[in-house]
């Protein structure tokens, strides 16, 4: 961007409004280049993902400038797929039924829970596609986005 400095002093480091303007540069240029990444090479874009997911759930639930494109690097089994197989909220709004304008989730310990639980029932009956969430942090991350 042509308003940051090409090279950091110490001065600068104290200037908010630059750091402010760094951070928002950054964020945007890595989230674009994780989706070119996730789109390019899915396979290694999972191995990141399984190791940085709580990182990224964390970005969405702290950073309201940029959550929207955090979540689009965020994967989630689903009850559409097979139990090792996960999905984006891209993939997910388009493959919503016709009417559906929420995305429907289950928080549960695990699939086998999730599956039976009396709450699946009636999406399941509806035809619905249902996110799968294991761990109580994905409720805050899912509550954040619906703001």
């Amino acid at each position: 961007s042509e308003d940051l400095p090409l090279s950091i002093s110490r001065e600068n480091m104290q200037d908010v409004a630059l750091l402010q303007k760094l951070k928002a540069v950054l964020t945007r240029r890595i989230c674009r280049w994780l989706a070119e990444e996730a789109k390019r090479d899915p396979k290694a874009y999972l191995d990141f993902h399984g190791n940085y997911n709580l990182n990224l759930k964390e970005g969405v639930a702290t950073d309201r400038a940029n959550a929207g494109e955090i979540a689009k690097l965020l994967r989630y089994p689903t009850t559409a797929h097979e139990e090792d197989a996960v999905t984006s909220f891209t993939e997910y709004v388009e493959r919503m039924k016709p009417g559906q304008e929420v995305i429907y989730y289950i928080v549960a310990a695990n699939r086998k829970v999730a599956l039976g639980s009396p709450y699946y029932e009636a999406f399941k009956r509806g035809g619905y596609e249902v996110l799968l969430c294991y761990h109580d942090h994905d409720e805050v991350v899912l509550q954040n986005l619906a703001r």
